[in-house]
């Protein structure tokens, strides 16, 4: 997996919180989306797969590498805070136009590499606040009703 693909804008403003990594799952590297993990094991979390969207439950990026094993739960720091601002390059930097902000995207997950898809608006999880095409940035929001504070 792609350490560093999505990041916290004005990340000082914002704190960290612990979240359980059940053991065995995939390992979490700071920068990666979380989620809640519902297959039964709803205390933990894990990756956020491709194309994860409002079937989803977002708990938020991660911070820190998670410590589990293959034997032994472990924790990852998450920002999770619903207000938050968060930065990630767009799948497709030419699609960064005027006409995608204040919209609902998916996120896309490539070769381990997050991405927000800024064309895929079907179950849109992310509102797309702004963009910086020269950068390839998104800034976007969880949408609230997809967070796990709700």
């Amino acid at each position: 997996m792609s350490k560093q693909d999505i990041r916290v804008k004005d990340q000082h403003r914002w704190s960290a919180r612990p979240y359980i990594v059940k053991a065995g799952s995939t390992a979490i590297l700071a920068g990666e989306w979380v989620i809640q993990n519902t297959s039964g094991d709803v205390e933990y979390v894990k990756l956020a797969a491709n194309g994860s969207s409002t079937s989803d439950v977002h708990v938020g990026v991660a911070v820190s590498n998670s410590t589990h094993t293959a034997s032994v739960d472990g924790v990852v720091y998450v920002v999770d805070a619903i207000d938050a601002l968060f930065v990630g390059a767009a799948t497709t930097v030419a699609n960064l136009v005027d006409a995608v902000r204040n919209t609902l995207v998916t996120l896309d997950v490539t070769s381990g590499v997050f991405t927000i898809d800024e064309n895929d608006t079907s179950s849109g999880c992310f509102l797309i606040v702004d963009y910086n095409a020269a950068k390839n940035e998104v800034y976007f929001k969880m949408k609230r009703s997809s967070n796990i504070a709700v």
